[in-house]
């Protein structure tokens, strides 16, 4: 037998209810889920045997469609020992002796999925005047709650964020050197009352900060490369560099999201002593202090160097930090490249994470504080050339 395909479409009724045998039909509707349920699984259990169906979202040929209505033949048994639902996101309900012959309508219970508080709050690239609030986001929620207060102060300012999707919200129009303190809700349903306790406390200051730590690289008998962690927001660096010993300190200006200066003109077997400030605004006016001073030594062997000179045809290694990383990490090009692809994959060898990063930008932030702890490869591709890096994430 078959559809006809040129005229029109049939439609077919069954007409076996006569044979008495028995069924149950299953129709979903999601809260957190899509409304339909489309993804859900539905398990019924009767007299020992074990029917599952998906709700697919009405899987269909030419001119025709499922019904999101899952039915189930019972044979001769009269009634459905189990009915388990497992909703998309693993939430699982639980009926059970349940009459056969009928259609029963099952919504999806979020009551008490949201029993623990939003994990890991934390402040990200934190500037004068703004900063990023993000946390572990929780599978049920639909909106979040977030409060936060200058360090010492008694009332809260709320700020809420629809849909469960985002977890992180910028803030601005904060006060310069200042300590403010927050915290975060999930809300699992509409009816506003169904909601997580308030997170712990995570604690933050504004200001234009130096940058946290400075190495030296590629150091050769009469150049050198200066290194230092980056900080988010900066409008550029001023580096001072010197002669140990000397009193004359030299300053070079360094554009923004660059973090790290070639030093050329130097002296063999010399010692250096060299520290770094940010610029928080376009002009320099608004600066930080200095960074603690660091020191290298340029060999005194012509012929020497201090590390090891990059092979032809493979990219000088992306310099990753902090490493370990715990919720945030910066990924810095090594001097020399302009742009690049930045690939990261897991320990299992699968790609989680790429972007290509245009001309000027230097490097890029990223927010790994839903990233599981372990290692990570990260590899750099810039033309035909290729350079790997490996960092940690431990908490």
């Amino acid at each position: 037998t078959g559809v006809n395909l040129v005229n029109h479409s049939l439609l077919y009724r069954n007409n076996s209810s006569a044979n008495g045998n028995h069924y149950l039909q299953v129709e979903l509707e999601g809260v957190k889920a899509n409304r339909d349920g489309f993804g859900a699984k539905v398990r019924v259990v009767a007299g020992g045997r074990s029917f599952i169906q998906e709700v697919d979202g009405g899987g269909a040929s030419h001119a025709s469609q499922h019904m999101s209505i899952l039915h189930f033949g019972l044979g001769n048994y009269t009634m459905a020992d189990t009915v388990e639902v497992i909703w998309p996101g693993g939430n699982r309900q639980y009926l059970t002796n349940v009459p056969a012959d009928q259609r029963i309508s099952i919504v999806e219970d979020v009551t008490g999925l949201c029993g623990r508080k939003v994990k890991n709050p934390h402040a990200v690239m934190v500037t004068a005047h703004s900063a990023r609030l993000a946390w572990e986001p929780e599978h049920y929620a639909i909106a979040y709650r977030i409060r936060g207060r200058k360090v010492g102060a008694t009332s809260w300012k709320y700020f809420t964020l629809h849909g469960g999707n985002k977890h992180y919200f910028d803030i601005s129009n904060l006060q310069e050197g200042t300590a403010y303190e927050w915290q975060v809700r999930a809300f699992c349903d509409t009816s506003g009352t169904n909601h997580t306790g308030w997170s712990v406390k995570d604690t933050f200051v504004t200001g234009c900060n130096y940058p946290a730590m400075l190495f030296t690289s590629n150091i050769t008998h009469q150049s050198a490369v200066l290194n230092w962690s980056p900080v988010y927001g900066n409008k550029g660096y001023i580096v001072k560099g010197r002669e140990a010993g000397s009193q004359q300190w030299q300053r070079y200006w360094v554009e923004p999201n660059r973090n790290f200066l070639h030093i050329d003109g130097l002296q063999p077997g010399k010692s250096y002593e060299w520290a770094v400030k940010t610029r928080c605004d376009m002009d320099g006016a608004f600066s930080s202090p200095y960074s603690p001073v660091a020191n290298f030594t340029t060999p005194a062997n012509t012929n020497k160097l201090a590390a090891n000179p990059p092979k032809t045809g493979i990219c000088r290694v992306p310099l990753v930090f902090p490493n370990p990383a715990s919720n945030e990490l910066f990924v810095s090009l090594p001097p020399g490249i302009d742009d690049g692809r930045v690939s990261i994959f897991n320990s299992s060898g699968s790609l989680i994470y790429q972007k290509i990063l245009p001309p000027s930008e230097g490097g890029l932030w990223l927010d790994v504080s839903n990233w599981h702890e372990g290692m990570y490869i990260l590899r750099l591709t810039h033309g035909k050339q290729t350079g790997f890096n490996k960092f940690i994430i431990a908490r």
